[in-house]
């Protein structure tokens, strides 16, 4: 794990909602309720048409700071932090003003790392931290994860203030609990407004957080990169969920024979009882796909409405189907499987439900809720 200060980085991480006849738009990092670092230069960006000119100001100093949008939409505006203090305003401007409000000005810090880093308050028992986490000077911001093939410009987060809500939920059952209690100590501390930043994913390895330029200076990773930027050529534009089922479509026997589909020749499959690992039933060592089925019986009084399915947890990825609808698919292990059945799947009588198992590494297999 690794706690970060964050200064006047350029944050690989920031998303956009920019439509080319819009208004100024800015990367979500930037939203009401952020917390911007102290006695520094900031940089402040976002996409507005190519060669449009910027304005911020801000409430602090009642400065006007200016940028223009380069040939892609993007400008960058450095705007000069006060000692900590707030809330303020940033008015960023095209013509059309969006106006940022309850800016904070102290301590930001970047929280990322693997597990460790990424446990949430739920995980920990802490109830009664949970139940008193009201510091409407901690600010939090947690970035979602994503599977993609190229770096991404749109992700779905904002700021938050702390409390017992914003704490207990997020991505791993709320928010980062290291994250959690080393803002609350630096905020008890030094008495300023913190900015806490999430981004962290349990199980990543390094490389997964090195650029492809860096990877390329070492030669151990000259074939691993050029099956991806293989893979990135193909997948251009597309979602990184076709990708994936493409490369199965090609690669994959379960896949070709169609093991989704609800009639199935299965006579030769093995019954196994789960949930459990797959070393429990004779997979232990080896990595790849695995593909169960289900058949279940729906009464006649199946009300043929939305309902849920749950499976617990899948080590490590997995695409689920009923009766040859794909019906979701995660690639993650540490996340409970709770898909959405659509009215209409689910049929009075016989059921198939297929499960695609990715093992990529370790034990693998359905494990217990």
């Amino acid at each position: 794990m690794n706690i970060k200060r964050l200064t006047t980085t350029i944050l690989a991480f920031a998303a956009i909602t920019y439509t080319a006849n819009a208004q100024v738009k800015l990367a979500s990092l930037f939203t009401d309720g952020m917390v911007l670092q102290q006695q520094t230069t900031v940089p402040i960006w976002g996409w507005d048409k190519a060669g449009t000119k910027i304005t911020a100001i801000t409430s602090w100093d009642k400065k006007t700071y200016s940028a223009v949008a380069d040939a892609s939409g993007k400008f960058t505006l450095k705007v000069t932090t006060p000692v900590y203090g707030g809330p303020y305003q940033v008015t960023v401007s095209d013509g059309k003003p969006t106006i940022l409000t309850n800016v904070l000005i102290g301590e930001v810090w970047i929280c990322t790392g693997q597990s460790n880093m990424e446990m949430g308050m739920q995980m920990t028992g802490a109830n009664n931290d949970i139940a008193t986490a009201n510091f409407p000077n901690i600010c939090l911001l947690t970035v979602p994860h994503g599977v993609a093939l190229e770096p991404q410009s749109i992700l779905e987060c904002r700021w938050q203030p702390c409390s017992p809500e914003t704490v207990s939920h997020g991505q791993w059952n709320g928010f980062s609990a290291v994250a959690f209690y080393f803002g609350r100590d630096l905020n008890r501390e030094l008495g300023v407004p913190i900015g806490l930043i999430q981004s962290a994913w349990g199980g990543t390895i390094a490389e997964a957080w090195t650029s492809a330029e860096a990877l390329e200076t070492m030669g151990d990773f000259k074939d691993s990169l050029a099956s991806v930027n293989a893979l990135t050529q193909t997948g251009k534009n597309k979602p990184y969920s076709q990708v994936y089922d493409e490369w199965y479509a090609q690669h994959e026997d379960g896949s070709k024979q169609g093991w989704e589909k609800v009639r199935v020749n299965v006579a030769n499959w093995q019954a196994v009882r789960m949930p459990q690992s797959f070393d429990k039933v004779g997979l232990d060592n080896i990595d790849g796909t695995v593909w169960f089925r289900h058949e279940f019986i729906a009464l006649e009084t199946w009300p043929g409405s939305e309902g849920k399915l749950a499976l617990g947890q899948i080590d490590d990825e997995d695409t689920v189907w009923i009766n040859g609808v794909e019906i979701g698919q995660t690639h993650r292990v540490d996340r409970e499987r709770n898909y959405v059945v659509p009215a209409g799947i689910v049929k009075p009588g016989s059921n198939v439900i297929a499960i695609r198992v990715l093992d990529t590494g370790g034990g693998g297999g359905l494990l217990a809720r």
